[in-house]
């Protein structure tokens, strides 16, 4: 079976290479819309096994393994009428649930309470909502900041009667305010931690940043291109950061090998951490699939400062839809999509990312 992707994109952002900007950068003006029709099916291939098996499956773990895959692009002829054709449940006729039956489920991360119904009180996570939302409900959020993320672990709606999440312009933050307490003054200004987060590997450290009053630091450090070498401790300057581990002696292991060492922060003489407002990325992605989903709408949303990825997609999708989406400086992709996931695209806003789309 088949399934196209139409994307609408606003390039702010480079794609994970000259092809790939090819595709999307048909620009009908400086700093305009681009609008896509893209003529290829993807094909992803995964090239090797994620370790002991694993699949990042449950809401229980937010921490995505990363494996290595490659992407095949196959050439087919033009669409007509722009109509999405090859699935076999678009022939289904479409029974449209009635308005008795969908249901509006409210998530108010201050007032909400996850013993309410949704409907009648709100609810106070993402998490919970998505749990009991079937289809033809939609998950309102308010237009708030939320630190929280949004995961569709075998979710799905139905032809017709998708399962929507719509942000209202919400923003998912993937980062939290470090603890001063946690932190060793091993020097004027510069401060150590041993214990930042519960689990470090080398997938998490070569996208690790952090945020100094509110501006992101990656100290010159990306995923998919040339890195700067960390600095020793005593070369840093305030509004610095820098890792001293054993990343050296595994690296060209496997992404999750699990990595020891240290963080240190450098902050102005005279400041205290709190004064700074330094923080971390403690969240994987935005929003996250996995396994078999189905018939799912995302709009209005804006995913920030995720370790990972802002939209983050593995295992199997199908008829899942994102509408005006924005990812703002997250550590690896705006979005990433692996194994035989589809989805469509309408209205993507990439800034600051290490790549736009990653497929």
């Amino acid at each position: 079976m088949q399934r196209f992707l139409i994307l609408t994109v606003l390039v702010l952002a480079g794609c994970g290479g000259p092809e790939d900007t090819a595709k999307v950068n048909q620009h009908l003006g400086a700093g305009s819309v681009c609008v896509q029709i893209n003529k290829a099916l993807l094909s992803v291939e995964m090239q090797g096994e994620l370790p002991n098996n694993q699949k990042p499956i449950t809401d229980q773990q937010a921490e995505t393994i990363a494996g290595t895959y490659k992407t095949t692009f196959i050439t087919e002829p033009a669409l007509s009428n722009t109509r999405l054709k090859g699935n076999a449940e678009e022939k289904k006729p479409r029974i449209n649930k009635t308005t008795a039956e969908a249901r509006d489920l409210h998530v108010d991360p201050a007032i909400g309470d996850d013993s309410n119904d949704g409907s009648t009180s709100p609810l106070k996570s993402i998490k919970q909502a998505i749990r009991i939302a079937k289809g033809g409900d939609t998950i309102h959020l308010k237009p708030v900041v939320y630190y929280q993320y949004a995961g569709f672990y075998g979710k799905r709606g139905e032809p017709g009667n998708p399962i929507t999440l719509d942000g209202h312009g919400a923003t998912l933050e993937g980062s939290e305010a470090i603890l001063p307490a946690s932190w060793t003054e091993v020097a004027p200004g510069l401060f150590k931690n041993d214990q930042l987060m519960p689990t470090l590997n080398l997938a998490i450290l070569w996208r690790w940043f952090f945020l100094f009053d509110g501006e992101i630091n990656r100290m010159g450090r990306v995923l998919k291109g040339k890195s700067e070498p960390f600095l020793k401790p005593a070369e840093l300057k305030p509004g610095e950061w820098t890792f001293v581990g054993n990343h050296k002696q595994i690296e060209g292991g496997s992404d999750s090998d699990k990595v020891k060492g240290s963080f240190f922060l450098k902050i102005k003489p005279g400041q205290t951490l709190k004064q700074a407002n330094i923080r971390f990325p403690i969240r994987s992605a935005g929003v996250q699939f996995s396994g078999e989903n189905a018939h799912l709408v995302i709009r209005n949303l804006t995913a920030t400062h995720q370790y990972n990825d802002g939209f983050n997609i593995h295992g199997d999708c199908r008829d899942v839809v994102f509408e005006n989406i924005h990812a703002i400086e997250c550590g690896d992709d705006g979005i990433s999509a692996h194994e035989t996931a589809k989805y469509r695209v309408d209205g993507f806003v990439s800034i600051g990312n290490g790549t736009g789309i990653c497929d």
